[in-house]
């Protein structure tokens, strides 16, 4: 179980590694409160970009256009 919740948290880590550049260079150096307050704002931020997209392509499907017949 452990180890899935591993695997989550890379592949959560990854997405944001690969979104925004800030992450990906070495931190060793960095304050832990300003390492906290970039990643969590890099969460939220994905969070929003996420929850934007997924309403896009919502409106989209109800476009009747879309709809085979």
């Amino acid at each position: 179980m452990q180890e899935a919740y591993m695997k989550d948290v890379e592949r959560a880590f990854g997405i944001l590694q690969a979104r925004w550049v800030i992450v990906q260079g070495p931190a060793r150096m960095w304050c832990k409160d300003n390492l906290h307050s970039i990643m969590m704002t890099c969460i939220i931020f994905n969070n929003m970009i996420v929850e934007d997209e997924y309403e896009y392509v919502e409106e989209e499907s109800d476009d009747e256009n879309m709809c085979p017949q």
